[in-house]
């Protein structure tokens, strides 16, 4: 989604998910995925947390919870990425 004219790097516009790291996983999280960015660190976390029986999406940096409609996996990418883009 490069404007003409705009210079930000291109690795500060992405970003890349992968399974957290089990030490960094509490236990009640029956899955739990990270997206980070290159430049940035982990920025967003996508969980399926037992006890709530629900879908999340943790905003590291501003340390903000937000429930995923349906507990749909794929609407937690996208909420992800339209919040990074908006940042």
């Amino acid at each position: 989604m490069a404007v003409k004219g705009d210079r930000t790097p291109k690795e500060n516009k992405q970003l890349m998910w992968g399974n957290t790291k089990s030490e960094n996983k509490p236990k009640n999280y029956s899955w739990s995925e990270d997206a980070t960015n290159p430049s940035l660190g982990i920025l967003y976390q996508l969980y399926y947390d037992n006890d709530k029986k629900g879908v999340y999406l943790l905003d590291v940096k501003n340390d903000i919870t937000y429930q995923v409609p349906y507990g749909a996996k794929a609407k937690g990418y996208i909420l992800a990425m339209k919040l990074f883009l908006k940042s």
